[in-house]
């Protein structure tokens, strides 16, 4: 008996002297690496985000062109409705509206300015997207001569050949063209729902109410257009209502349709842009690997390794 109780006292795990479970060490383990983990993440998304620094002068004067083109854009729904609150009124020389011999003369320089805008766009962002992919593309060929024969054996040659091409090109794309996308659908999609609220905050409280929440709703295709098409079938008769009462003229329902369909493909460009960014983001960590490889064999043999 006595030696089965000292037994049991040694098995027996002491109290009171602060041990942890198991399921403690598993816990902290855990935790840790999750910390580590997203300190990797960080790190990769500067390293990321350092590639655009050489070009940052070139891709802002770019992306600087977007106050005056989205402003633009924004500028038709709201000219359409006047031409149109102009051209319904009955009264002779009222001022419903707007001329129309103006509004084209107007939106004609416009949009010649807006065409000029977009193209020096366009032309910076790709001047900087292949200056971004020709040194990525140099410096992954520079590691890639580096290597040993050993570590050629353990990679696959289409895999090598897609970090060069295709993947250069998904980072060339990320911080280029998508960041220029994501600020134009940002600043689109903001400045239309700006808008219509200032047209008709009633219509826009039925608008916003009504387009989300079917959207959310939608898990297929069809269902999605299906649902957008019903929320924009609610906009209309509440518009309307709106409009045969007196409280909202039809050229500003007309605008207010237009900067309905702006926000909606806006903010459903931004989902495309991350989506984007993210393959973006998963690219430059492949070709970081390639570049961050060390060789196991030294690449110049001096006098002093022949000795």
């Amino acid at each position: 008996d006595a030696l089965r109780e000292g037994t049991r006292s040694v098995t027996r795990p002491a109290a009171g002297h602060g041990g942890k479970s198991p399921a403690d060490g598993q816990a902290s383990t855990d935790a840790a690496a999750a910390e580590q983990a997203d300190g990797a993440d960080r790190a990769s998304l500067r390293r990321f985000l350092s590639l655009l620094y050489p070009e940052r002068r070139l891709v802002a004067a770019a992306v600087s062109t977007i106050a005056v083109t989205s402003p633009v854009m924004l500028l038709l729904p709201r000219a359409i409705g006047g031409v149109l609150d102009s051209a319904l009124a009955t009264e002779p020389g009222a001022t419903a509206g707007m001329s129309p011999g103006v509004v084209v003369a107007g939106l004609a320089g416009l949009f010649a300015l807006q065409a000029g805008l977009i193209g020096f766009r366009s032309g910076a962002l790709a001047i900087a997207g292949e200056r971004i992919a020709t040194r990525l593309r140099l410096d992954a060929f520079r590691s890639l001569l580096r290597q040993d024969v050993a570590w050629f054996d353990a990679q696959s040659t289409g895999d090598l050949v897609n970090r060069l091409s295709s993947d250069a090109t998904v980072v060339q794309k990320a911080l280029t063209t998508q960041v220029a996308a994501g600020l134009r659908n940002g600043a689109m999609a903001v400045g239309s729902t700006g808008l219509l609220v200032w047209l008709s905050p009633s219509l826009a409280a039925v608008s916003l109410c009504a387009i989300p929440p079917l959207a959310i709703m939608a898990r297929f295709d069809a269902a999605l257009h299906w649902s957008t098409n019903l929320a924009l079938l609610a906009v209309l008769g509440y518009g309307g209502f709106l409009v045969e009462s007196g409280a909202m003229t039809a050229g500003d329902l007309t605008s207010f349709l237009m900067y309905s369909l702006y926000a909606g493909f806006n903010f459903a460009g931004l989902g495309s842009v991350w989506a984007e960014w993210q393959r973006g983001v998963g690219a430059s960590r492949r070709v970081f690997a390639v570049l961050d490889a060390q060789p196991t064999m030294p690449s110049v043999v001096g006098p002093a390794s022949l000795a």
